[in-house]
């Protein structure tokens, strides 16, 4: 090896902890002692948790098939979707047969709180999955075909007794979210960010781009800029500065409950080494920009755009699933 390439790898592997800024790490530990703060990522039927004041948990979860999961903005609700291309297995052996999660069959949707407690449950299009969920506003978005209908693949909404609905556009990305007062829709479509107005049933391109995350004040949307930066962009469609914009993201930007966080899957600074990880989970303070790289993500099988959702009372979560091997 060449003394360049020495140094080169000396580089590396000195940055392959990433960003550290210690009160951020102290900050963080305490959100998750009080509150159990955490980031979740949910693969078929396992779950990733990562906690900040303790190590990484790993949880098979009770329902025995792959699930669509789409966990709510502000992380105390979830719902699961039996994977609509696979059939159900379930094996007979449940303690606890009246909890609904534990029985999902594939079309079947339901939305439940961090800690199990129903909040609905209904039957979808075969061909749906939810894609975000509000809910304070009790409100779904699904990607796919509403059950009977014969319009073309796309966006469309429920609420959560199915009582109200419609569609939001045809195409369009299976990443979208809602405003924290539900009275508004950002998504992606052709490259574009837009927002759909519940109100005026009407989209609104405001920025090129992909993944867009709606800031819990409901006054910023952040999204991956067509140069692979973090960029901000109010609901109108005008440019916001922040700390954070200079950094690259290989997927979303998504906001912790209360907004004084955000989490993304930043370019490994170690891709050209043979032992180093694609991406890294960044979590970085959303005032000053501040960061810690929480771990490199090659241990996941999901890629980095699916992007870790956040939770509160993530002891309440692991309650409800059954322990497996990391």
């Amino acid at each position: 090896m060449t003394r360049a390439l020495i140094l080169a790898a000396i580089v590396g592997l000195a940055g392959c902890g990433g960003p550290e800024d210690r009160s951020l790490r102290q900050e963080l530990r305490r959100h998750s002692a009080e509150s159990g703060l955490a980031l979740i990522q949910v693969d078929g039927d396992r779950a990733a948790v990562i906690p900040f004041d303790s190590g990484d948990r790993y949880f098979d979860l009770n329902y025995r098939q792959p699930l669509t999961t789409v966990v709510g903005r502000d992380g105390r609700a979830v719902a699961w979707c039996g994977h609509p291309l696979l059939p159900s297995i379930i094996d007979g052996k449940d303690d606890d047969p009246a909890r609904l999660g534990r029985a999902i069959l594939a079309g079947n949707l339901v939305v439940e709180t961090i800690d199990g407690s129903p909040l609905a449950q209904d039957e979808i299009a075969s061909d749906s999955e939810p894609i975000a969920l509000n809910a304070q506003a009790r409100l779904l978005a699904f990607a796919g075909n509403p059950a009977g209908s014969q319009t073309q693949p796309g966006i469309y909404w429920r609420s959560f007794d199915f009582s109200a609905g419609g569609s939001v556009d045809e195409g369009g990305s299976i990443y979208v979210d809602w405003s924290p007062d539900g009275k508004a829709l950002a998504y992606e479509k052709d490259n574009e960010i837009r927002v759909f107005s519940m109100a005026s049933h009407t989209s609104k391109a405001i920025a090129a781009g992909h993944f867009p995350s709606w800031s819990p004040d409901g006054a910023s949307i952040a999204f991956q800029a067509p140069d692979n930066h973090v960029s901000l962009v109010s609901p109108t469609g005008t440019p916001l500065h922040w700390p954070l914009e200079g950094l690259l993201t290989k997927g979303p930007v998504q906001w912790s409950p209360k907004g004084q966080f955000v989490s993304l899957s930043a370019p490994s600074d170690t891709h050209f080494l043979i032992f180093g990880a694609d991406a890294r989970l960044l979590v970085c303070r959303a005032v000053d920009g501040a960061c810690v790289s929480v771990r490199d993500l090659s241990g996941f099988k999901r890629p980095a755009w699916f992007g870790f959702y956040w939770i509160e009372h993530y002891r309440e979560f692991c309650r409800t699933c059954r322990r497996g091997d990391p």
